[in-house]
């Protein structure tokens, strides 16, 4: 009976739950062991520098140091070692130029959250060993299955390593819930900065190469509508609370005017909860612009070259004009069926991705900047072009900002050539039209320096802070 019984019990089959246990155990120290590789090297470093802090509540509201830590959330860092450059990836450099120059704003993290990132997942691995621009920036990617992120890694690593007081995400994806989800007492910022609505999606779906009937690659609309779950969901969670909660997500857009009509449709949050947080644009010194602009006519088209852009329309516009040199600053990111290559023309010249100081010259030197996008949110580089006094042509008019600093030539669906003879007659009004050209450009300049520039940021920001803010906060940076 002895012996049956020890034999009995070496053969009976441990329970579910130890099992359980045993392999939450394992996984645990895994993640441990991985955390601590993770914070080597530079980022690693940058990262345990960070000010110690409690986990913190929205429903009690925080009581944000003056030394506050804002995890910023992203899918793309305008860098061709990571994925695409746009708007979005622009956006994080600006936040982290302007937290470098302004100390007082406090510090930040960069969280990448993309699974369907473009570039070799050898070229940046899960951690936060990189930089981006001095700052830590952390990949939540899996990198053992890049269409899946690693949400309990993600967890574990941003609660025992990270002491972040909000989340700042650049507009919404439902990639960045793996970043809420791991944290979800802290405070969200939505950066509003492209909500789509139901029919700019289908204009985007609609786009067609000319004379094909292949779709496009790129032209796929992420829908956004799961903010407003985020929204709705903080919003329970703080009935209830003494003086009615306070709100855990808050939504800043770069220029009201485009965005206010677009926020409902897109991420179902009213508009009337909004607040402006601006672009900082600074393109460095300017004088006037006939002391920038080149001897014989240039237009400039800056941005990606995919289908999305519509950048074969520059094709029929170069050879209208072939006394106008058409230049080309940007690149496709996709290849085979369903992209587009530029063909070569003696007057499209095409220099690809360039850097700060060369985009600086040509906007300046550029007698308008041209524009065939189907959809735009508050596109950078008009804004850029504007504080340069380079008046736009385009097929989109973001809160009347064309119409008002430049000339409107659209919508033009689909393919976009119905929208051909506008276009010339556009560029040919001011290229003709000097004085037309330098008033537009002027006031589209005072408009840029009005309203897009640091002190709008930081007050849009602080606004932002304060649905947040509990009182006893030290968080008090300077508004001028």
């Amino acid at each position: 009976d002895h012996f049956s019984g020890k034999l009995g019990a070496r053969n009976r089959r441990p329970r579910v739950v130890d099992s359980v246990n045993v392999l939450c155990a394992h996984r645990t120290q895994c993640q441990e062991r991985q955390a601590a590789r993770d914070l080597k090297g530079e980022g690693g470093r940058a990262l345990q520098a960070l000010p110690s802090r409690p986990a913190l509540s929205p429903k009690r509201g925080v009581r944000f140091p003056r030394n506050l830590t804002v995890g910023v959330v992203s899918n793309e860092f305008f860098s061709q070692d990571i994925g695409r450059m746009g708007g979005f990836g622009w956006s994080t450099g600006l936040l982290a130029d302007v937290f470098r120059r302004r100390s007082d704003l406090g510090n930040l993290v960069f969280i990448f959250s993309d699974p369907n990132q473009r570039k070799d997942e050898n070229r940046f691995k899960k951690g936060a060993r990189s930089l981006h621009r001095g700052w830590p920036l952390i990949n939540l990617v899996n990198r053992n299955n890049r269409s899946k992120i690693s949400s309990g890694w993600a967890r574990h690593f941003l609660i025992k390593k990270m002491h972040l007081d909000v989340f700042l995400f650049i507009d919404f994806r439902q990639d960045y819930l793996v970043a809420h989800n791991a944290m979800p007492n802290i405070p969200i910022i939505l950066w509003a900065r492209d909500p789509r609505t139901p029919d700019q999606i289908k204009s985007i779906e609609g786009i067609r190469l000319p004379g094909e009937t292949q779709s496009p690659q790129g032209r796929s609309a992420p829908v956004a509508t799961g903010a407003g779950q985020l929204w709705r969901d903080f919003l329970l969670s703080s009935k209830g609370t003494k003086g009615g909660g306070v709100k855990g997500l808050a939504v800043g857009a770069t220029w009201m005017p485009a965005l206010r009509d677009r926020l409902e449709p897109a991420y179902h949050i009213p508009s009337s909860s909004a607040t402006q947080l601006p672009n900082i644009i600074d393109m460095g010194e300017f004088s006037a612009k006939e002391e920038h602009e080149s001897a014989t006519p240039m237009v400039l088209f800056l941005g990606r070259c995919d289908p999305y852009k519509r950048p074969w329309l520059l094709v029929p516009l170069a050879r209208k004009f072939p006394h106008v040199n058409f230049v080309v600053a940007g690149q496709s990111h996709f290849a085979g069926r369903g992209s587009y290559r530029l063909p070569r023309l003696p007057n499209l010249e095409m220099v690809g991705h360039i850097h700060a100081k060369k985009k600086r010259e040509l906007l300046k030197k550029a007698w308008l900047l041209i524009n065939l996008s189907v959809h735009e949110g508050v596109a950078i580089s008009m804004l850029e072009a504007l504080f340069c006094a380079t008046p736009i042509v385009s097929l989109v008019d973001p809160g009347g900002l064309v119409s008002s600093y430049g000339l409107f030539a659209g919508p033009a669906p689909g393919d976009g050539q119905a929208a051909l003879p506008k276009l010339e007659e556009s560029i040919s009004m001011l290229l003709s039209n000097r004085s037309l050209r330098y008033d537009l450009g002027k006031q589209g300049r005072a408009h840029v320096m009005a309203t897009h520039n640091e002190q709008q940021f930081v007050q849009g920001f602080v606004t932002l802070l304060d649905q947040f803010k509990q009182s006893g906060s030290e968080y008090a940076p300077r508004l001028s």
